[in-house]
Order: structure tokens, then C-alpha cells, then sequence
């Protein structure tokens, strides 16, 4: 866990610089991600709508795609530095088909399957509460949450404008991260 530039100022008062790391978002994207200089809020309308992607698997001789939302703001306030969640969905032969995941940036996925409690509570627009049971990935990562029911999330996301994901969390305990976009996931493949 590395803490948010605000925080690291706060408790390391008596420093006179702060690290900052720069991460790969994914081996799909160039995004990078600024580690410990988080913002509580998004740029205005910035991360309001999914972002697509296609890529050619030269190996493989396939076509992969991706889909990311970006989730606002973290609305429960508290100990939790205000990191953000993304949605994420692939289509690649190299990892074996369809995923529907979730990326944590500030904090870990604190559910376990041992305890039965590797789960988090979605809720489409405004229909009745869903609980979707997820995987670590491969690697064993805590930040990433791989859906298993990933058809009935992804139909879901196909007809969803806002979604509210409750998660349980290694460090900042349960919290809520909402996403709001201009239209649905638009996903045929």
C-alpha cells in the first residue's frame, strides 16, 4: 500500500521529499499511473465513459479488446485516501478468452475465499443488489477481483448508465465506488 501524496505529507511531516512511483495501468495501454499522488476527485467528465480499445495478438494471429471505466470519486470519506476502482473488460486468446475484472489503485481487495467473503455487492441503475463472488488473479494480486459470473456482470454493464460497487477492502474496510457514464457498455465481441 502506498499512501496518497496528501497523506504522506500529513504523516511524514518532517520529510523533505516524498516518492512517487510510475506503473503500467495494463500491457494493453500506455496509460501510466502516478502511484501516491492521488486526487479525490476525476477531471471534469474525464473518466465519465468507457474507453475502447483493439490490439493485434501477432503471436496468436488474433484481435484482442478491452473496455475500462474509470470509477468517480470515493464517496465514504474516512481513512480511505480516495483511490479509484476501474471496471475492465477483455477479450484476449492469450489469457483464454473473456475476463471481467476490477482494479483497485490505492488499497486491496480484503474478501478471501476461505472466509467465503471474496465478494462485492453491485448494484445496476436502479435495480435490486447483485452479488457477484470474484478470483485473485493468476499471480496472486490482491488488487485485481476476477468476476466469476462475468456473463451476467457484462449483460449487466450492457444496459447500466450507473453502477455502485461496495467491496470490502484490506485497509480502508467496506467502501462504495460509483461509476457514471454517458451510455452502457457497448460490447459485441
Amino acid at each position: 500500500y502506498c499512501p496518497s501524496i496528501e497523506d504522506k505529507i500529513v504523516r511524514f511531516a518532517d520529510k523533505k521529499r516524498h516518492q512517487l512511483f510510475l506503473e503500467p495501468e495494463s500491457r494493453y495501454y500506455d496509460d501510466i499511473y502516478l502511484q501516491g499522488f492521488s486526487t479525490s476527485m476525476p477531471e471534469e467528465g474525464a473518466l465519465a465513459k468507457w474507453q475502447y480499445d483493439t490490439s493485434k495478438d501477432q503471436m496468436r494471429g488474433s484481435t484482442d479488446y478491452s473496455a475500462v471505466l474509470y470509477s468517480d470519486y470515493n464517496e465514504e470519506g474516512g481513512s480511505y485516501d480516495g483511490g479509484n476502482m476501474y471496471i475492465i473488460v477483455r477479450k484476449a486468446k492469450k489469457f483464454g478468452g473473456l475476463d471481467v475484472f476490477l482494479r483497485l489503485t490505492n488499497d486491496q481487495f480484503g474478501g478471501s475465499d476461505y472466509d467465503g467473503n471474496n465478494y462485492v455487492t453491485v448494484k445496476f441503475d436502479n435495480n435490486s443488489l447483485m452479488k457477484f463472488y470474484y478470483d485473485e488473479g493468476a499471480d496472486n494480486g490482491t488488487d485485481l477481483a476476477f468476476i466469476r459470473k462475468k456473463s451476467a456482470f457484462l449483460e449487466a454493464l450492457k444496459k447500466a448508465k450507473s453502477i455502485r460497487i461496495e467491496a470490502r477492502l484490506f485497509s480502508a474496510g467496506t467502501q462504495q465506488f460509483n461509476f457514471h457514464t454517458d451510455h452502457p457498455l457497448k460490447w459485441d465481441h
